[in-house]
């Protein structure tokens, strides 16, 4: 049996799942039934990632970056990997909490050198996995 939640379903609310059976044989007398309940809270896991550097800057400076992860979810969040796709880095080792409890935060920051392939503006990307 398969159940899809809801994409509206309110976050917090619990959503209560029941399954009865009845199984029977020909030309046996034995009859049997049962019950299963289950309940599921729904959840929202969710982070937030955010980049702040240097306003200005040039091809060749060292710009240091923070980068600022936070849970706004509502349950504990393991780490898997951060990592800023503008300069190929994997920022993950950076970061000393394994896990991010609800509203918990973790900043570093981590120095680069502008390329000299940078365009102007400068677009930054970074991405957070939990």
């Amino acid at each position: 049996m398969n159940y899809t939640i809801p994409l509206d379903a309110e976050r917090g609310s619990i959503i209560k799942n029941e399954a009865y059976y009845v199984t029977a044989f020909k030309k046996f007398p034995n009859k049997y039934s049962g019950a299963a309940f289950d309940e599921t809270t729904i959840v929202d896991p969710m982070i937030k990632i955010t980049k702040t550097g240097d306003e200005l800057s040039k091809i060749g400076d060292e710009t240091t970056y923070s980068f600022e992860v936070e849970n706004i979810g509502d349950l504990p969040l393991e780490k898997v990997k951060i990592y800023d796709s503008t300069f190929d880095f994997d920022l993950t080792s950076l970061f000393l909490k394994t896990t991010l409890g609800v509203g918990e935060k973790e900043k570093v920051t981590k120095s680069f050198l502008i390329p000299e392939e940078a365009e102007d503006p400068f677009l930054n990307s970074v991405t957070a996995t939990y």
